[in-house]
């Protein structure tokens, strides 16, 4: 089984009474930014005609690329 990197914690901070929570991912917070004009792109690009993702999987698909994008160095 791989690990997926979740890209760690979107909106991180500290606090006494709870230091273990930490929100959601930044994979979450990329998935939840996905717009339809997004997904729609993802969809044509990848699946053409023929078997469909649903809609979270391909927002999944968005978060992914974003993480990805973000490990390339200029």
């Amino acid at each position: 089984m791989s690990n997926i990197n979740d890209g760690g914690p979107a909106f991180p901070h500290a606090h006494e009474d709870y230091p273990f929570q930490h929100g959601m991912s930044l994979r979450d917070w990329f998935a939840g930014q996905a717009t339809e004009e997004d997904l729609q792109d993802i969809l044509a690009k990848y699946f053409g005609c023929g078997s469909l993702p649903s809609r979270a999987e391909a927002r999944m698909m968005f978060a992914d690329a974003m993480l990805k994008a973000r490990e390339v160095k200029p």
